[in-house]
């Protein structure tokens, strides 16, 4: 199923760059992940096969309208017609990481001590943002081992600023000195 999903989501993303329109697919995506993970009642709706492909469609159109879903109303379509609406979240996940990586977009962890306001975290994404030539998105995680500064990991690259790396990194060059 898993390269079912990819090849639907890749589909779907190509064909939001053919119309210049990644970042409102983007945007589509995350609300529909958004609606299957608040609400799968629709889902389980669209998969069930005791409902005929006349009412799923009439659903489609009511919860999708066109001028605000326009692309992935069609989609939810060829998903029915095509009998893959069970794949549905898999393209979804998969679609989101794909438009992320065309729009340069990363996710990150920061770890503090102590929490840091919305602005001192904003600084901080721009700061490595633009150092990585990238969007960042960080997710705030409190670690008070750390005691003070930060670390942040993004995508497996880790960039340590605490005062716990700071002090690490002094041991072992204390030791290398003998």
């Amino acid at each position: 199923m898993e390269s079912v999903a990819s090849r639907y989501a890749l589909a779907l993303v190509k064909l939001a760059e053919e119309t210049s329109s990644v970042s409102v697919m983007h945007k589509q995506l995350q609300a529909m992940q958004t609606m299957l993970n608040q609400d799968p009642s629709w889902f389980a709706f669209l998969k069930n096969p005791f409902y005929t492909k006349i009412q799923k469609e009439a659903f489609i159109q009511t919860v999708f309208p066109v001028e605000t879903w326009s692309s992935l109303m069609s989609f939810l379509r060829l998903l029915l017609k095509n009998h893959r609406m069970n794949a549905l979240p898999s393209i979804v996940h998969e679609g989101i990481r794909l438009c992320e990586t065309e729009l340069h977009i990363k996710h990150g962890t920061i770890y503090v001590a102590t929490a840091l306001s919305s602005a001192q975290q904003r600084a901080i994404e721009t700061a490595l943002a633009s150092r990585l030539d990238v969007t960042l998105r960080l997710t705030q995680h409190i670690e008070p081992s750390l005691l003070g500064g930060f670390r942040v990991d993004i995508e497996g690259k880790v960039y340590d600023a605490s005062v716990l790396g700071k002090l690490e990194a002094l041991t072992r060059h204390l030791k290398q000195r003998g």
